[in-house]
């Protein structure tokens, strides 16, 4: 089984003077980023945390921490929990103590956020004068957490969904390979840092030797910096919230690097898409990460989930509990290794969500309602 940190490392050794991350003027090589993230991971170590411990990351949307912050914390084998400075204290607050957060990383003008918190905490301004690390860590185990998502919390109090290391090693091999990532890409991140679609992008883009381009707020809500940005930096992957990017393909120019625009996040309304460049429509959630994908080539007046990605197997299960036939409603089931370990302190409702399988693994049952087409 893969972890996030295997698929860096094997990367770093066959591409590591090939750009990895880029924010505005900050340009970081693989060999560079290894070194950063490894004195990042060598200190959460040395104040003693490890497997399944959590590490709050507080960050805007500056610098490159937005991928350099979590891959310092999977290294140590730690789980991080991104907290997005637009959430309310409260939420916050919430999300640190219901993790039980061991150390914090943060941007220093955002701590006044927080208000009087008492866990440890290391400004990102220090991550890059930590002692050099003369020996790499050795690769955490598998089945140890590497995250901590959270639901949206528009049903109740939001809930920290327990993704592992092999979860999302799984979910971001598969979306590169969807998407045709490889060396030399260029791949920009919209999304916002605690939102599911930028885990597997900044880990699949770093996964095949792309350049990870974090994009800034300038970027990311005006169009047509955006397309300048695109055409500056021959972008060629680029992942957008549904309705942006449903706005965005209604405006494409023809001189565009694009290769790729994918969309995900909720039902699509029908579009006529780019005739020059390949749209995806992903269906998905925090539980399982990416689940399945659909090429848009036409109009379509009724949203396609689309075939399942990687390892994935979906099945649409009827009223009676047994397999819907072709052209019968019924629930959707997720199974494979992208299936999360379960919720956060919440036993019950992972009971009633989650279930097991001899052949598959974990099950995911996504509480959708879904039917089968003849083509499958």
């Amino acid at each position: 089984m893969k972890t996030v940190v295997s698929l860096w490392r094997r990367q770093v050794e066959a591409t590591p003077d090939q750009l990895a991350i880029v924010y505005q003027d900050n340009r970081y090589t693989y060999q560079e980023a290894d070194r950063i993230s490894e004195c990042l991971a060598a200190r959460i170590k040395a104040a003693g945390l490890g497997r399944d411990q959590v590490v709050s990351i507080l960050i805007g949307r500056n610098h490159s921490w937005m991928a350099l912050a979590p891959l310092g914390v999977a290294k140590a084998g730690c789980a991080y929990q991104p907290l997005d400075p637009a959430y309310p204290q409260e939420r916050l607050r919430y999300m640190i103590d219901d993790t039980k957060a061991s150390l914090l990383i943060a941007d220093e003008e955002l701590l006044p956020l927080l208000g009087d918190i008492t866990i440890p905490i290391l400004l990102t301004k220090d991550i890059e004068i930590l002692p050099p690390v003369e020996q790499p860590l050795e690769d955490p185990d598998p089945t140890g957490l590497v995250m901590l998502v959270y639901t949206s919390g528009t049903t109740g109090q939001p809930k920290g969904v327990m993704q592992e290391q092999r979860n999302v090693a799984s979910a971001c091999v598969a979306f590169a390979k969807y998407l045709g990532m490889t060396v030399g890409s260029r791949v920009a991140n919209y999304a916002s840092f605690g939102f599911v679609p930028t885990v597997v992008e900044t880990w699949g883009a770093l996964s095949v030797g792309a350049t990870l381009h974090i994009l800034d707020n300038a970027e990311r809500f005006d169009v047509e910096r955006l397309k300048d940005y695109i055409r500056q930096e021959r972008i060629t992957h680029l992942f957008m919230t549904t309705m942006m990017a449903y706005q965005f393909a209604g405006s494409m120019d023809d001189d565009t690097t694009l290769q790729v625009l994918s969309c995900g996040g909720e039902k699509l309304p029908p579009l006529t898409p780019p005739k020059h460049i390949r749209m995806v429509n992903f269906y998905g959630s925090s539980e399982c990460t990416s689940i399945s994908a659909h090429d848009i080539t036409e109009r379509e007046v009724q949203p396609i989930l689309g075939t399942p990605l990687g390892e994935t197997t979906l099945a649409v299960i009827a009223a009676n509990g047994q397999p819907a036939a072709p052209g019968e409603e019924g629930e959707l089931w997720v199974l494979g290794p992208q299936v999360s370990r379960g919720y956060l302190n919440t036993l019950e409702l992972t009971a009633q969500k989650y279930d097991e399988d001899s052949i598959h693994g974990r099950i995911f049952k996504t509480g959708d309602i879904v039917m089968r087409r003849d083509d499958g």
